[in-house]
């Protein structure tokens, strides 16, 4: 069994210089409004770029709209989303149709 590493919650660029000296396999981004750690498109696309291309970008979802989870990965902003609430089957499986074959 391999050991697989996420670092979470990444907010500010210094979280990403950290990041990317430890070089865990991801890295997270909270895009869910209702936690203190989240970050808005905006701050996750700035720390996308400073954030190392070989190190994935996850975002966090927690029962969010559809269409905002869609355009995170549409555009860009994270790599593969992850989904921590109650999401359906159906809402699952649309975003996996619908995510260009990023991983969710």
């Amino acid at each position: 069994m391999s050991i697989k590493i996420k670092l979470s919650g990444l907010r500010c660029e210094q979280d990403v210089d950290y990041v990317n000296e430890a070089r865990p396999d991801w890295a997270s981004v909270m895009l869910c409004h209702r936690f203190w750690r989240c970050v808005d498109f905006d701050q996750a696309r700035q720390l996308r770029r400073r954030l190392r291309d070989d190190i994935p970008l996850v975002g966090v979802f927690v029962n969010d709209k559809f269409s905002d989870v869609l355009v995170a990965l549409r555009q860009g902003i994270v790599d593969m989303v992850q989904l921590q609430g109650t999401e359906s089957e159906e809402y699952i499986t649309s975003l996996q149709m619908m995510s260009y074959g990023k991983p969710i």
